[in-house]
């Protein structure tokens, strides 16, 4: 049995990941992901002290890997409530995933998830009801359409 690290608050789940103890390893990607990610570091730090999305939920429904990692944080830099879910439970790093969350990104996914759990991951992100989908393979966008899901 796989174990999971589920940080709650009331009866909403806040992140769900493989191995809380991951983030460190998962920092060091990110970091080196940043490192090669010129364009997008030096946009961040122009605007960080601006905070242009602060009062905006984003929701994202990506591959989580170090790449994506530096987009997540980045957005979160410049002042999004940030909620994420693996876009593909194949491709997710389990190491980025638990450096996410420990980065106070409401992060549910980890590698080798049931259907039954990636749709549960996806459902999580809808219910921080962001305002801003991002989404690249369009799973969250059906659910939240055929759910009637309410984004401001």
């Amino acid at each position: 049995m796989i174990g999971f690290y589920i940080r709650l608050k009331s009866n909403f789940a806040l992140s769900k990941v493989k191995n809380p103890k991951l983030a460190k390893q998962g920092k060091l990607s990110y970091e080196w992901a940043r490192s090669h990610m010129q364009i997008l570091d030096n946009t961040i730090n122009r605007l960080k002290k601006s905070k242009p999305l602060k009062g905006i939920t984003l929701g994202f429904c990506l591959h989580i890997t170090k790449e994506t990692s530096v987009l997540l944080v980045g957005v979160k830099e410049l002042g999004a409530n940030v909620a994420c879910c693996g876009g593909n439970p194949l491709t997710t790093q389990d190491d980025i995933a638990a450096f996410l969350a420990s980065q106070g990104i409401h992060t549910y996914c980890w590698a080798g998830q049931s259907p039954k759990e990636y749709d549960w991951c996806i459902q999580q992100v809808l219910n921080h009801k962001p305002q801003i989908l991002t989404d690249d393979g369009s799973d969250m966008n059906v659910k939240h359409i055929l759910t009637k899901n309410i984004i401001h």
